[in-house]
């Protein structure tokens, strides 16, 4: 019974793989799928250009490394069985934690990943979840922006990328609201470690009533700095914003005031 229960959630994965993905891809193959599979030629080894979403001669000739490697027939077409293979590879190969200002890869965790997740989607490059967990959707929207910055689409955040998506200049919409500013941090008593969207409570965090300022807004707050709205809150009603902190000492100085926060693209 455990057998066939084993047996049966593997060919549920797999089929959920198939669905998520049109493969298989090869050659002149274009979109998603083939970003897909190029940041995971690129974390397994196997590609040495960037990954931009067209499968080319360079794409079909790596595809047949991975082929190799893994003793699948060399036809320079990516199916389902060698995207999955890849995946494993690439998410065993770049396990680890990341922490502020680290290297982002497939299969890093950690602060870090949460830090260039935040950034992504502030910038519209990335619309999963803030979970700390780099997938290959967090590989594919690095390689977007790298591509968009002229730095080698890797889809791997290293120093370099980090240091664009640092100082790229958010724009003002020049909306610019005045709200009733509370604050938080997870040492308050009954409050978790995770937000509402599954992003850790920190400084740049806020919350926010979705009718005023949707999830996912960059923000810029008198008196704070840049935000990201967040999370939400039964006390967070109207032009309320409960501003997050790293410590209670830190939430309980900045107390309660009047803030203008300006709404940024």
């Amino acid at each position: 019974m455990k057998r066939r229960s084993i047996l049966f959630g593997l060919l549920v994965f797999l089929a959920v793989c198939a669905k998520a993905h049109a493969f298989p891809v090869s050659e002149g193959s274009r979109g998603e799928e083939v970003y897909s599979a190029q940041v995971l030629l690129i974390a397994g080894g196997f590609l040495g250009d960037g990954a931009d979403g067209d499968f080319g001669g360079k794409t079909k000739e790596a595809t047949m490394k991975a082929q190799s490697h893994f003793g699948f027939e060399e036809n320079g077409v990516v199916g389902n069985a060698l995207y999955n293979m890849l995946l494993e590879y690439a998410t065993n190969k770049g396990k680890g934690t990341v922490n502020s200002g680290g290297e982002v890869k497939i299969g890093s965790r950690g602060k870090g990943v949460e830090e260039v997740q935040e950034k992504l989607k502030a910038f519209g490059y990335y619309e999963g979840l803030i979970d700390g967990v780099a997938g290959v959707r967090t590989a594919v929207a690095i390689a977007k922006f790298q591509r968009k910055c002229g730095i080698w689409s890797s889809g791997i955040a290293d120093k370099e990328t980090r240091e664009a998506l640092e100082s790229r200049p958010a724009k003002k919409t020049g909306k610019t609201i005045t709200m009733r500013a509370t604050a938080y941090s997870s040492e308050d008593p009954g409050l978790g470690k995770h937000t509402a969207t599954g992003a850790r409570v920190r400084k740049g965090i806020v919350a926010v009533d979705p009718r005023v300022i949707p999830l996912g807004t960059k923000l810029y707050i008198e008196g704070y700095g840049e935000a990201v709205a967040a999370d939400v809150g039964g006390g967070v009603k109207g032009y309320v914003i409960d501003i997050a902190f790293d410590t209670r000492k830190e939430a309980l100085a900045f107390g309660r005031r009047n803030v203008l926060v300006t709404i940024l693209e």
